[in-house]
C-alpha cells in the first residue's frame, strides 16, 4: 500500500509540477521580452511602462529610460519563499485526503498484517515530505528562472526568510492535516472536501472581519477562524527590502509556527485513529 501512495504522489507531482514549470516559463518570457525592449535602440516608455530617470544637460533635463535588468531592485528570498509556500498549501490540498481515497477498496487494503494506525503513519510521512518536496522545488525552479535572465545578481538572503518558509510550510501541513481528519472515517469523495475546504477558507475570512453583523456572530466566526490555514498565513508583506509573513489573526511568526504545526500534526493523529473506524 506504500507503493501506491508513492504512485499517488508521483502522479499529483508530474501534474502540479508541469503546471509550476509552464507559469514560470510565462513570467521569465514576460521578464526577457521587458528587457530585450529596454535595449533596442529608440526605445520609449510610450513602448514599454518602465522607470525613467533624467539627467542634467545644460538647462533642461532629459528623461533617460532603464531596462528592467538596469533598475536598482533586488529580489528577497522570503518572496520567493512566500510564493513556494502557496504551491505547497495547493499541493497538500491535494493530497489531504489520501487515506479516503483508500476507504473504497477497505476489504482489500487491510488484509495484510499491518495495523492501519502504522499504515497511516507511513501515509502521513510520505505526503509530508512531498509536500517540503514542492516547496524546495517551486523556490529552486523560481531561482533558476531568475538566473537564466540574469538577474541571479539581485537575489538577497532577507532576514526573515526562515519564518516566511516555516509558517507557509505550517499553514500548508495544517490544511493537509484538517482535510485527512474530516476524510479519512467515511466513504465520501475527499474531492468534495478539498473544494468545500477552499470556500471555507476565503469566505470565513472576510466574514471575521465584518463587525456589522453583532457581536456574538462575529465572535463565534472568528473562533472559527482559528481553524483557517489562511488565517494564519495569508502571504507576506513588503516594506522596502523587508519582507514578514502576514497573519490575519495578528499573531507572531513563533506563535503561527507552533500553532499550524501543532494542529496538523495533531490532526493527523486524529485522522489515524478515525481510520480505523472504517469498516466493510
Amino acid at each position: 500500500m506504500d507503493y501506491v501512495e508513492l504512485l499517488r504522489i508521483r502522479n499529483a507531482a508530474r501534474i502540479y509540477g508541469s503546471i509550476l514549470v509552464l507559469l514560470v516559463a510565462i513570467a521569465m518570457a514576460a521578464a526577457l521580452w521587458g528587457i530585450q525592449q529596454g535595449h533596442e535602440p529608440g526605445f520609449s516608455s510610450d513602448r514599454v511602462t518602465v522607470i525613467s530617470i533624467s539627467s542634467d544637460t545644460g538647462d533642461a533635463k532629459t528623461p533617460v529610460a532603464k531596462s528592467i535588468s538596469d533598475l536598482p531592485f533586488t529580489i528577497p528570498i522570503g518572496f520567493l519563499a512566500g510564493i513556494a509556500a502557496f504551491a505547497a498549501i495547493i499541493f497538500a490540498t491535494i493530497l489531504g485526503p489520501s487515506m479516503n481515497k483508500e476507504n473504497d477498496g477497505a476489504g482489500f487494503a487491510f488484509t495484510k498484517p499491518v495495523s492501519r494506525e502504522r499504515l497511516a503513519i507511513r501515509y502521513v510521512l510520505a505526503d509530508l515530505a512531498a509536500i517540503i518536496g514542492c516547496f524546495a522545488f517551486s523556490v529552486t525552479l523560481m531561482v533558476a528562472g531568475i538566473a537564466l535572465i540574469g538577474l541571479f545578481g539581485r537575489l538577497v538572503i532577507d532576514p526573515h526568510a526562515f519564518e516566511i518558509a516555516a509558517c507557509g510550510l505550517g499553514a500548508a501541513v495544517m490544511w493537509y492535516g484538517l482535510l485527512q481528519a474530516f476524510t479519512s472515517w467515511h466513504r465520501l469523495p475527499g474531492g468534495l472536501f478539498i473544494g468545500l475546504s477552499w470556500i471555507a477558507a476565503s469566505v470565513v475570512g472576510p466574514i471575521a472581519s465584518a463587525i456589522d453583523l453583532g457581536p456574538a456572530f462575529h465572535a463565534a466566526v472568528m473562533a472559527v477562524d482559528h481553524l483557517n490555514p489562511l488565517a494564519y498565513y495569508g502571504g507576506v508583506t513588503t516594506s522596502g527590502h523587508l519582507v514578514t509573513p502576514r497573519s490575519s489573526l495578528g499573531l507572531g511568526s513563533l506563535e503561527t509556527i507552533g500553532l499550524t504545526w501543532s494542529i496538523g500534526i495533531v490532526a493527523c493523529a486524529v485522522a489515524a485513529l478515525s481510520w480505523k473506524r472504517v469498516e466493510i
